[in-house]
């Protein structure tokens, strides 16, 4: 019965595989190594290995844009990523970059790529995927400032690879410098550098959210997520916002909660305006079917003042999920904030969205157009996985699936505390073989190679559906 679907699964597969190849969207910088260890024979295979790797992508302004940086003493910028548009000249270009011997800095190469790689300037994209490979042979000079440095550039919402080569290299620190410790890739010396291209490729492919939402994949298998949570939209209404662009935040409220099924054992939610002051427009318990819901959204008036967004945290922290405004205990909290800008006190908001977090709530935030400030954005989101960036409000349309996507992934079943008995359990109450939920399973193994999780004598397969399958491997 499994044969069909299992055989759709790895065609699916291949299938998305060959589409990130052509049409990934994302910015990706290269950091070689050209310190006075590699050597100029070695560091020449840096360079082969990086020619061959960029020629699996479609490169250009819409598809991929690539960057090298080179570090030893000093950091060379040796290309933007949007100084070669078309393949063949990238790697002409790439072929004469020059090998420069010196001490690793690996500091000041991962400092120059949060500080000047991705600024719109040098061809970065807003809402696009930032990526940075970086390729070492040994321990940086100074291991202290190069930790400091690469958590500045995870908060850049930076994915970072990290590629330690041969003997020499500090296992722990290159761990430090990846975004994930599944993005720290080791080989034994130069020569196998050949050998990795299709792991990295992967490892670009498969942790970019978008990448699958953008093939048939999901025109196929529709990601169905019956979510059942608290969720609590805080909407900006400050003056830079203006009364179009708020209507259009409040039509994107309407077609997200549209997608889910509303009541008191399903999805609730509630919504916080804020400007100069904080407006609580219904909490979570007050409407439990959705035409009552839609309709109050439709009501809400905009607001125009400054933006206060610390006000708008706290008041959700200290209210938002009490039992007596209709919080659920072992429901998960989610607040997404829609933000156009700055906001007024920082710091405050900062301190604001650390305590939200510490409430256990999983932050979502959202920031549209320029104004925005992404190290903000970062801090106040729960994880740097959950920050979107869209270019203006009629951009927001375009990210309701990515939005749900997200906020499934914050309810996906924790395994940490259950036992091989409990999962077996959930798993005979959760499988049907129905077309539908063959496609489930696509969509869960998918997800789980883009996650990297698998184990060796079977598959469980975490979906933000709930819908648990496992199968033993092939």
């Amino acid at each position: 019965m499994l044969t069909f679907p299992i055989i759709v699964l790895f065609t699916l597969l291949r299938f998305a595989e060959q589409t990130c190849q052509a049409n990934l969207e994302a910015d990706i910088v290269f950091a070689l190594d050209s310190s006075g260890s590699v050597g100029f024979p070695h560091f020449k295979k840096q360079i082969d290995f990086v020619k061959d790797f960029v020629n699996r992508f479609s490169i250009g302004s819409t598809r991929t844009q690539f960057s090298v940086v080179t570090f030893s003493n000093t950091v060379n910028n040796e290309f933007s990523l949007n100084e070669y548009p078309n393949k063949h000249r990238l790697i002409n270009a790439i072929d004469n970059i020059p090998y420069r011997q010196g001490v690793t800095n690996t500091h000041l190469a991962l400092e120059f790529v949060t500080q000047n790689s991705f600024l719109s300037a040098n061809g970065g994209r807003s809402n696009i995927k930032k990526i940075v490979i970086i390729l070492t042979d040994g321990k940086s000079e100074i291991p202290v400032q190069t930790k400091k440095a690469a958590e500045q550039l995870h908060l850049l919402g930076a994915q970072v690879i990290s590629v330690g080569i041969g003997s020499g290299v500090d296992t722990l620190e290159i761990t430090g410098i990846a975004s994930d410790k599944q993005n720290v890739v080791k080989v034994e010396n130069f020569d196998e550098l050949t050998t990795i291209e299709a792991q990295i490729q992967n490892a670009a492919c498969q942790d970019t959210s978008d990448t699958l939402e953008d093939t048939d994949l999901h025109s196929i298998c529709k990601i169905d997520c019956p979510i059942k949570a608290d969720i609590v939209l805080l909407i900006d209404s400050s003056r830079s916002v203006g009364l179009s662009n708020f209507q259009k935040q409040l039509d994107f409220v309407k077609d997200f909660v549209n997608r889910f099924s509303i009541g008191v054992t399903n999805t609730q939610f509630s919504i916080v305006t804020f400007a100069t002051f904080v407006n609580n427009e219904f909490w979570l318990n007050k409407y439990q079917n959705k035409q009552g819901l839609i309709n109050a959204i439709q009501k809400i008036t905009y607001q125009n003042g400054t933006t206060y967004t610390h006000l708008a945290l706290e008041f959700v922290r200290q209210n938002s999920f009490l039992p007596s405004n209709g919080g659920r205990p072992n429901f998960g909290k989610i607040v997404i904030i829609l933000t156009d800008g700055k906001s007024k006190e920082q710091s405050a908001t900062k301190n604001a969205a650390e305590q939200l977090h510490l409430l256990g709530a999983h932050v979502i935030s959202v920031g549209i157009g320029s104004g925005v400030d992404l190290l903000e954005l970062t801090r106040i989101a729960s994880d740097k996985q959950n920050v979107v960036e869209v270019e203006n409000f009629d951009a927001l349309k375009a990210i309701e699936t990515k939005i749900q996507h997200v906020a499934c992934q914050q309810t996906s079943v924790d395994w940490t505390q259950t036992t091989v008995g409990q999962k077996n359990e959930y798993i005979q109450q959760n499988i049907n073989t129905t077309v539908t939920e063959s496609c489930n399973t696509i969509m869960a193994i998918t997800y789980l190679f883009r996650e990297g999780r698998s184990s060796r004598t079977g598959l469980i397969f975490e979906m933000p559906s709930h819908k648990i399958h496992e199968y033993n491997t092939i």
